[in-house]
């Protein structure tokens, strides 16, 4: 009996020390860089501060390193607008597909 129990724990360790295949998604992109359109993080500050549109640009290298930004993700998340379950529309009160509007 106490046999049985030393080569299951013996058997542990040796499990615990194989290597373990890891299977993950094409790392690859779909398009290459250029080809790539997004908005900028002036843009998401100007929407929440003003509601301008933005405009969609192309990815280009940087050419310089980190510097100052338009806004932080601590000014975006102050910007944003926060779940109000008094006051708040509901579910019900929304139609569904219709934008926001003023």
């Amino acid at each position: 009996m106490k046999v049985k129990h030393y080569i299951q724990l013996a058997i542990v360790p040796v499990l615990l020390s194989l290597p373990l295949p890891l299977l993950a998604g094409n790392i690859d992109s779909s398009t290459a860089p250029e080809n790539t359109s997004s908005y900028t993080m002036g843009d998401v500050c100007n929407r929440f501060d003003t509601g301008a549109a933005g405009t969609l640009s192309t990815f280009t290298e940087p050419t310089a390193g980190p510097g100052s930004t338009v806004c932080t993700l601590n000014e975006v998340m102050e910007e944003a607008p926060a779940k109000d379950n008094t006051n708040g529309a509901a579910p019900s009160d929304v139609a569904s597909g219709r934008p926001i509007g003023d």
